[in-house]
């Protein structure tokens, strides 16, 4: 089985040389690794050329962009996508191909995510490691929508992913923009196709939590872009009225208010930050539902 490894980058040559080493020294070698650059330097250039890899850049900016341009370029049957600030384990790619040969059918594979924080990790941040990436449903193999791999840990074979239409390109990161669920949109096309999804739990990713990014700040910015994202992937797949909308965002809004009671008079102190978190998901889900109640796209929809 022909694999290739593509890796989208952006801006990030000392990170996107950790992850390409990573994959040079795994048990099982790729048949090719594609470092897809969606904003060209000279450095990273310089920095992929020394490690003897291919390099492809993709103008079109956002990740999505680059996981297809990747795809599109790879010559394996499977393509496995590992991020630019990750890292694979030493037999991360052995255990995912071993996953298709242990179920005939399986068109993805996902691994677990573990997080890699540069210093110790804020007590404040218990139980929002999720927010970061981070991906494990234990001993579980089997997955069924609205489960399913995050892509900074998968392998796909190649002729599915061409065939929905890769990772849909309105959806995931964009330069400085936090939109997500391009997982969510493209295993939605997967799974309208009747394909199986396989989870392994030994195929395991390390991915770096940037220090920037270990600020309050940052963490509701995160959770208001997560609430925009849930239903910028709903607007892609469910043609809503103008009302519908509408109801929705007022629903999201009064349970953003429930919540904020939460985050004003906690029954401890750790479960403010919780709280608030939610408050803003929700309150992006309903400033965009919102938006599209009054604006030229629901209009379109017809009401």
């Amino acid at each position: 089985m022909k694999t290739s490894v593509v890796i989208p980058t952006y801006r990030r040559p000392r990170f996107v040389a950790w992850a390409v080493k990573s994959v040079l020294d795994q048990t099982r070698q790729p048949d090719e690794v594609i470092v897809v650059d969606n904003a060209p330097t000279d450095e990273t250039a310089t920095v992929v050329a020394g490690l003897g890899v291919r390099y492809v850049v993709e103008p079109r900016r956002g990740v999505s962009a680059a996981r297809n341009r990747g795809a599109e370029e790879a010559t394996g049957t499977i393509v496995a996508f590992l991020d630019d600030d990750s890292v694979a384990s030493e037999d991360w790619l052995e255990r995912l191909v071993d996953a298709y040969a242990s179920s005939a059918g399986a068109v993805a594979v996902g691994g677990r995510i573990a997080l890699r924080w540069p210093t110790a990790k804020p007590p404040w941040l218990d139980g929002l490691d999720g927010y970061y990436g981070t991906f494990d449903l234990g001993p579980r193999r089997a997955l069924r929508y609205p489960e399913y791999p995050y892509a900074s840990n998968m392998a796909i074979r190649r002729d599915a992913l061409l065939a929905v239409g890769g990772f849909p390109v309105e959806l995931g990161r964009r330069g400085a923009s936090l939109v997500s669920n391009e997982e969510d949109g493209l295993f939605r096309r997967l799974t309208e196709r009747g394909w199986s999804t396989l989870y392994e739990p030994d195929a395991v990713v390390y991915h770096w939590v940037h220090r920037e990014r270990l600020s309050r700040r940052w963490l509701l910015r995160r959770a208001f872009a997560q609430g925009r994202s849930d239903v910028l992937v709903d607007v892609m797949f469910a043609a809503r009225r103008r009302a519908d909308r509408a109801r929705r965002a007022v629903a999201d809004v009064a349970e953003a208010i429930t919540e904020l009671r939460w985050a004003v008079t906690p029954p401890d102190g750790g479960t403010r930050l919780l709280a608030l978190t939610r408050v803003n998901q929700l309150l992006g889900a309903a400033a965009l539902e919102a938006a599209l109640a009054v604006g030229p796209r629901a209009r379109a929809e017809g009401t």
